[in-house]
């Protein structure tokens, strides 16, 4: 069997809300209660996922997340039994097309993977990023697997765009309301286990990407669950349903290579936890106390440059970050080629424009420092 496509590693580090300091406006962290064990019950209803042969692995967590909220919020629309009963893995269409037929309810994996890269302005070949499609599912909303089904081959995939009436009609009324990050958001070890817990049980799942290690082969027909700490082959995006004393619990989109209900024990999530980003969907209350903490800040830059706040890359320009009201931040842009141009923002700033400046070229080195240099690589040799 073809071992599951996997991403690089995300660029730059997350600005964007916090849930800690979201949940800590309405109520001290620790009257959260939070049991030892628990895990979402509906997962079981979310068809199966399988990205098949194409790094696409944000599309099929996020879909897979639009798929257990659209069950938790609307409990009287649970798939039939003839419904799943529809199911089909691997139809092949005259084309040449391999695709999954999934529930009717089911979000497209494509849309979410297409849209999320389309929001970070992604480039490369394959691959996304978990906080661009929750910008985007918040922006643009939700189409579903029928009218735009994910090739798993990667050959066809824009003969088969959704209609564009779709993007104007149905999506807009399947938009998420808003997200944030699960511990600060940041690369670094930030997020705890306390904070994975909390999250997945008061929202119900969390997004996560994750890196994996080589060992990762050896899942194969086993039972799902990352163990084994080695060197890293990748990174992966992947749906958190649950937890319990042996680790989180993970919902995969690798088709039949292991079991679909999966995860990565304690000691996995503890050694790599300086990789680890997660975020979850938040709700309507949430996003209000969200906006009464932070303000929002739109950079962009006259070059392609990285963007950094207070000495942290956080990604590529544009980018919209959140900031806290009442704190200063240090913002910077950084190109080969040009002068490093910084500035400070606070929740006043809405909108920033960094303008780089172009370093003199260097100056033609003259004859006399030529021979010295060529005299000294002589000494060098000998």
């Amino acid at each position: 069997m073809i071992r599951p496509v996997l991403d690089q590693k995300p660029i730059g580090t997350s600005h964007d809300w916090q849930l800690s300091r979201i949940q800590v406006a309405k109520a001290p962290l620790e009257s959260i209660i939070v049991p030892d064990e628990w895990e979402n019950p509906l997962i079981k209803k979310v068809a199966l996922k399988d990205q098949g042969f194409r790094g696409t692995c944000t599309g099929f967590a996020t879909a897979s997340a639009y798929d257990l909220l659209h069950l938790m919020l609307c409990p009287d629309d649970m798939p039939t039994a003839e419904e799943m009963a529809k199911f089909k893995m691997d139809v092949t269409e005259p084309t040449g097309t391999i695709h999954d037929i999934l529930f009717d309810d089911s979000a497209s994996n494509q849309w979410f993977y297409t849209i999320g890269r389309e929001e970070g302005n992604i480039t490369y070949p394959s691959g996304g990023d978990i906080k661009f499609c929750a910008r985007a599912w918040n922006k643009r909303g939700m189409i579903l697997e029928r009218d735009w089904f994910t090739d798993k081959t990667g050959r066809f995939v824009i003969v088969n765009n959704p209609n564009p009436e779709l993007e104007q009609t149905f999506a807009p009324l399947h938009k998420c309301t808003g997200w944030a990050m699960i511990g600060n958001g940041a690369i670094g070890g930030n997020m705890t286990e306390d904070d994975i817990k909390r999250a997945i049980f008061t929202k119900g799942f969390a997004i996560l990407a994750i890196p994996v290690c080589k060992s990762f082969t050896q899942m194969e027909g086993g039972d799902g669950w990352f163990e084994q700490v080695d060197e890293n082959d990748g990174f992966h995006a992947i749906l958190a349903y649950g937890y319990s004393s042996r680790g989180i619990k993970l919902f995969h989109s690798w088709g039949k290579y292991c079991n679909p209900y999966g995860g990565m024990t304690w000691q996995y999530f503890h050694a790599l936890i300086d990789q680890i980003v997660g975020l979850v969907i938040i709700d309507d209350a949430d996003v209000k106390i969200g906006r009464e903490i932070y303000t929002s800040l739109t950079i962009t830059t006259n070059v392609p440059a990285m963007i950094s706040v207070n000495g942290v890359n956080i990604g590529p320009a544009p980018q919209t970050i959140a900031l806290e009201k009442g704190q200063k931040y240090t913002i910077s842009a950084r190109a080969d080629g040009f002068y490093v141009v910084s500035t400070t923002a606070d929740e006043n700033v809405k909108t920033l424009v960094l303008t780089l400046e172009a370093l003199p070229a260097p100056r033609p080195k003259s004859w006399w420092a030529l021979i010295i240099e060529f005299i000294a690589r002589l000494f060098q040799r000998g």
